[in-house]
Parts: C-alpha cells; structure tokens; sequence
C-alpha cells in the first residue's frame, strides 16, 4: 500500500485508524500469520507509517533489532491467558500491535 500523502496527512489518518483491543480479538489475524508486535520504544504510528510508504530499510532494520516482530507462539499462547490490551493499527494485509499505554 502506498500512499501519495505529506507524513503528517499519513500519520493523521492512521491516528484515526488506530484503536485499542483485546488479544483474543487479535486471534484470527495471527492465525493467518499476519500480526506484528511493536517494541514499545518505537511510536506504532511511526511503524505504519514506515509500512505504508514501503519505507523497506527502516522496517528491515527494526526487523534485524527484533523492535519489530512476528507475533511468536508462545506470546500467543501467554497472551491468552492474559487477554492484555494492545494498541493497534491494520495495514492490510498486516496488523501491527503494541502493549496499550495506561
């Protein structure tokens, strides 16, 4: 996805786009395979905005420092019993989740 958009107008509309849920709504997406957890040192709006700009060696690094990740099993597994609450932003195809901020 990309986008012909300032950053600001791209940060603006996914400010609006994001949201709060709960891990057990977040289910069937990381069943597909496609939910990424956001270390919380990271702005998540920054994050999608890298994504939807195709920003590829922003997203690589944050990759290669595992600030960005692939929701892993194991989190999925501990995350149920838990049920946190996540902040969260889709950008098709991909959901991008971070630990919701009190």
């Amino acid at each position: 996805m990309h986008y012909n958009k300032s950053m600001s107008d791209i940060a603006a509309m996914l400010e609006g786009e994001s949201g709060r849920i709960h891990w057990d709504e977040l289910q069937p997406h990381f069943a597909r395979g496609v939910v990424f957890s956001v270390d919380s040192e990271i702005n998540l709006i920054d994050v999608a905005s890298s994504f939807v700009r195709d920003d590829e060696s922003v997203v690589s690094t944050w990759l290669g420092q595992e600030k960005l990740t692939k929701v892993t099993d194991d989190q999925a597994r501990a995350w149920l019993e838990s049920n946190p609450l996540f902040d969260a932003i889709v950008i098709a195809p991909w959901v991008l989740i971070q630990p919701a901020k009190h």
